[in-house]
């Protein structure tokens, strides 16, 4: 009897043990050559990236930043509105998502804020330009506007991330990896439902997502960003924000169930005398997705009120 249980322990400590593995689905090796996907690649000293670039050249541009782990499609509703309105619209992958690179580095502020810049330089596109982030792509922005104001005219954070999130037991090494790799992030297909307020309208949501998910690095880049940058304050950018005077728009979803509106005033405060902010009722974390008919005037609105931003 106690060899039958001694054997039933370790094959159940075992097969615990095996989870990471058998649940991981990065079977192939994302390669800039290899891609079929509807996209460009730009090369940098850091790696490559996917993206989009929308509208004729000579329209006033929009770089649009995604959050922390729904790549560019989730600007999907949002291009068509603004190409119509008169803007070129640059959609990209941060590392580690979609069809960028899966970078052997820290998933940190420093990694996206150089990766914006690489790929404005490799585009050759000098102008100040007007910048719109959700989420951690809000954060983003902002650091890139407190790093490089002189090239920034506008800014639009949509429900940003905007205190360090307690990430519990990922924090910690080998452990925090177990779960993340055997619980967090199967799952983060699935998950992804609870940004809307109506999930069952987008059915396909968490097929596309997952498409993401086979290619090696992909686990890796969302623990080391959890690590790395969601710890992170990023209040004395949106700070930096307000020293510059730059422009801004802050947009919450009433509902959002990701990042509470309640903290949208602090946000505002920090953005200082040149931020507007609105909130969207009935809308989530997806309110750009969900609430386009909203959320895309009220971006084009605001981008095309006169007077741009004052930098030194």
């Amino acid at each position: 009897m106690k060899n039958i249980l001694w054997i039933t322990l370790v094959t159940g400590l075992l097969s615990l043990l095996s989870l990471p593995y058998l649940l991981n689905e990065e079977h192939e090796e994302l390669l800039s050559g290899n891609l079929t996907t509807v996209g460009e690649i730009a090369e940098t000293e850091s790696g490559f990236i996917h993206y989009n670039l929308y509208g004729q050249e000579t329209d006033p541009l929009v770089v649009l930043v995604h959050g922390f782990s729904v790549p560019s499609y989730t600007w999907d509703n949002t291009v068509p509105f603004l190409t119509s309105q008169g803007y070129r619209v640059l959609t990209f992958d941060l590392y580690g998502r979609g069809y960028s690179s899966r970078v052997h580095q820290r998933y940190d502020r420093a990694l996206f804020v150089n990766q914006l810049n690489d790929l404005l330089m490799a585009l050759n596109i000098n102008e100040k330009v007007n910048l719109v982030g959700l989420s951690m792509g809000a954060a983003i922005i902002s650091a890139f506007a407190s790093d490089y104001p002189h090239k920034v005219d506008k800014l639009v954070l949509l429900a940003p991330f905007h205190q360090p999130v307690d990430i519990g037991i990922l924090a910690y090494p080998l452990l925090g990896d177990f779960v993340a790799y055997s619980f967090m992030i199967p799952n983060m297909s699935d998950n992804q439902y609870d940004d809307f307020i109506e999930p069952e309208n987008y059915p396909l949501w968490s097929e596309k997502y997952k498409i993401q998910m086979k290619y090696q690095g992909f686990r890796a880049a969302l623990l080391t960003t959890a690590r790395d940058y969601l710890q992170s304050d990023p209040m004395a950018d949106f700070r930096a924000v307000n020293q510059f005077n730059i422009k801004s728009l802050l947009l919450w979803g009433s509902e959002d169930r990701v990042f509470s509106v309640t903290n949208q005033p602090l946000v505002a405060t920090a953005l200082g005398k040149h931020n507007k902010s609105i909130t969207i009722n009935n809308a989530g974390h997806a309110l750009h997705y969900e609430r386009a008919e909203q959320v895309s005037p009220l971006i084009v609105k605001f981008l095309s009120t006169s007077g741009a931003s004052e930098t030194p």
